[in-house]
Protein backbone atom coordinates (compact mmCIF):
# COMPACT_ATOMS: atom_id res chain seq x y z
CA UNK A 1 0.00 0.00 0.00
CA UNK A 2 1.01 3.41 -0.53
CA UNK A 3 0.09 6.61 -0.31
CA UNK A 4 -1.59 9.15 -2.66
CA UNK A 5 1.01 11.76 -4.77
CA UNK A 6 -0.09 15.04 -4.75
CA UNK A 7 -1.78 14.74 -8.05
CA UNK A 8 -4.52 12.41 -6.90
CA UNK A 9 -4.43 13.98 -3.78
CA UNK A 10 -5.60 17.35 -5.93
CA UNK A 11 -8.43 16.11 -6.89
CA UNK A 12 -10.21 14.92 -3.80
CA UNK A 13 -8.97 16.95 -1.08
CA UNK A 14 -12.07 19.69 -1.62
CA UNK A 15 -14.11 16.90 -0.71
CA UNK A 16 -12.10 15.49 1.57
CA UNK A 17 -12.58 18.23 3.63
CA UNK A 18 -15.72 18.93 3.50
CA UNK A 19 -16.06 14.86 4.74
CA UNK A 20 -14.14 15.44 7.37
CA UNK A 21 -15.84 18.79 8.33
CA UNK A 22 -19.26 17.05 8.64
CA UNK A 23 -17.59 13.32 10.50
CA UNK A 24 -15.92 12.95 12.76
CA UNK A 25 -13.97 9.68 11.39
CA UNK A 26 -10.50 10.49 10.06
CA UNK A 27 -10.08 8.84 6.68
CA UNK A 28 -6.91 7.02 5.21
CA UNK A 29 -6.74 6.54 1.28
CA UNK A 30 -3.81 3.90 -0.10
CA UNK A 31 -3.53 3.21 -3.39
CA UNK A 32 -2.73 -0.61 -3.95
CA UNK A 33 -2.73 -3.37 -7.75
CA UNK A 34 -4.19 0.13 -9.57
CA UNK A 35 -6.81 0.71 -6.73
CA UNK A 36 -7.90 2.64 -4.20
CA UNK A 37 -8.53 1.92 -0.29
CA UNK A 38 -10.76 4.09 2.11
CA UNK A 39 -9.89 2.76 5.63
CA UNK A 40 -11.29 4.50 9.05
CA UNK A 41 -7.44 5.87 9.78
CA UNK A 42 -8.30 4.62 14.06
CA UNK A 43 -9.73 0.92 12.75
CA UNK A 44 -6.98 0.32 10.12
CA UNK A 45 -5.67 -3.32 10.90
CA UNK A 46 -2.29 -4.53 9.79
CA UNK A 47 -3.48 -6.31 7.07
CA UNK A 48 -5.55 -3.88 5.65
CA UNK A 49 -8.45 -6.06 4.98
CA UNK A 50 -11.06 -3.75 6.82
CA UNK A 51 -11.15 -1.06 4.84
CA UNK A 52 -14.87 0.68 3.94
CA UNK A 53 -14.86 1.72 0.37
CA UNK A 54 -12.57 0.78 -2.75
CA UNK A 55 -12.76 2.35 -6.26
CA UNK A 56 -10.55 1.82 -9.62
CA UNK A 57 -10.28 5.60 -10.20
CA UNK A 58 -9.33 8.46 -7.83
CA UNK A 59 -12.93 10.16 -9.37
CA UNK A 60 -14.46 7.51 -8.01
CA UNK A 61 -13.08 8.02 -4.37
CA UNK A 62 -13.99 11.67 -5.07
CA UNK A 63 -17.44 11.02 -5.89
CA UNK A 64 -17.69 8.66 -2.74
CA UNK A 65 -16.86 11.81 -0.92
CA UNK A 66 -19.23 13.76 -1.97
CA UNK A 67 -21.88 11.55 -1.77
CA UNK A 68 -21.17 10.78 2.13
CA UNK A 69 -21.21 14.71 2.42
CA UNK A 70 -24.80 15.01 0.74
CA UNK A 71 -26.39 12.13 2.42
CA UNK A 72 -25.21 13.57 6.10
CA UNK A 73 -26.41 17.12 5.23
CA UNK A 74 -29.79 15.22 3.74
CA UNK A 75 -29.28 17.15 0.63
CA UNK A 76 -30.69 13.14 -0.92
CA UNK A 77 -33.97 13.68 -2.21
Amino acid sequence: MKELNNKEFSVIEPNLKAFSFNFEDELKILKFNKRYYIFKDEEMNNQYSNYIYNAEDINEVKGWLYGAVQAICKMMK
